[in-house]
């Protein structure tokens, strides 16, 4: 819900660019903190009528909510409610163009950073659903994304292609860490198309801790990682390929 509420004249409007869903997530002494992270933008403030770098973020998170929605559309949702405290003053809506220029400014340190910092565990020993005989329930799985058609895309993550040509889009290839009882995703690794996902396993070991019961698929089975979770005190629970023979002591009503 919008409303509109009491704001400073000499208030710009990018400074008021907020959810406050959002906020209870990441509080805004983290968000702030993030902004610090970007290499590419000045930290001193910066005299703009749209943007300063906490509203290019508050962008950028909102893109994630509404991602069936262009730029521009994503933008004027986060500020059109502001247009009813000047409504004498109209602001010019923000083009994809400078919006594009803004995201690029703000580099992508910044939401890596946020990631890492604002991802946790959620769920407590009373969570109905988290756990099983004492331990946390966590599962790991791979998926494609499609990435916009640039060519530093296609080199940095490469594409799929087959006998009738290349695909349409470049695709990161993400591995990601869930808690079970939450739903939250509190690892992530992006590779290249081509990137088995086994790597991203072993990128993600740090997120592991003692008393969990990793849940995965058999993309991921090998000795090594197995004892690498062994080592972690992280119990495995997981699908076997059909070139791995073991001995087999009953088969399951899927077979």
């Amino acid at each position: 819900m919008y409303r509109v509420r009491s704001l400073e004249q000499t208030d710009k409007m990018s400074q008021q660019v907020r959810l406050r869903m959002l906020e209870e997530v990441y509080p805004p002494e983290l968000l702030h903190a993030c902004v610090q992270q970007s290499p590419k933008r000045q930290q001193k403030r910066r005299r703009l009528r749209h943007f300063t770098g906490l509203s290019v973020l508050w962008f950028l998170l909102a893109m994630v909510l509404w991602s069936r929605l262009s730029q521009g559309r994503v933008w004027d949702k986060l500020t059109h409610w502001l247009q009813d405290r000047f409504p004498d003053a109209p602001q010019e809506p923000a083009g994809p163009s400078a919006l594009s220029y803004q995201r690029a400014a703000l580099g992508v340190e910044p939401l890596q950073w946020l990631f890492e910092q604002g991802t946790h565990l959620l769920c407590t020993p009373k969570t109905e659903g988290a756990w099983y005989r004492g331990y946390r329930l966590m599962a790991l799985d791979g998926s494609l994304f499609n990435v916009p058609d640039t060519k530093a895309n296609a080199q940095a993550f490469g594409r799929s292609c087959n006998q009738y040509g290349k695909g349409a889009y470049p695709q990161a290839r993400a591995v990601m860490l869930t808690e079970c009882g939450s739903h939250a995703t509190v690892g992530l690794h992006l590779g290249d198309y081509d990137e088995a996902e086994i790597h991203g396993a072993y990128a993600i070991l740090p997120r592991l801790s003692r008393g969990m019961l990793l849940m995965h698929d058999a993309n991921f089975f090998g000795g090594a990682y197995l004892e690498a979770l062994n080592a972690k005190g992280v119990r495995a629970l997981f699908a076997l390929p059909s070139t791995v023979a073991v001995q087999r002591r009953r088969n399951l009503p899927d077979g």
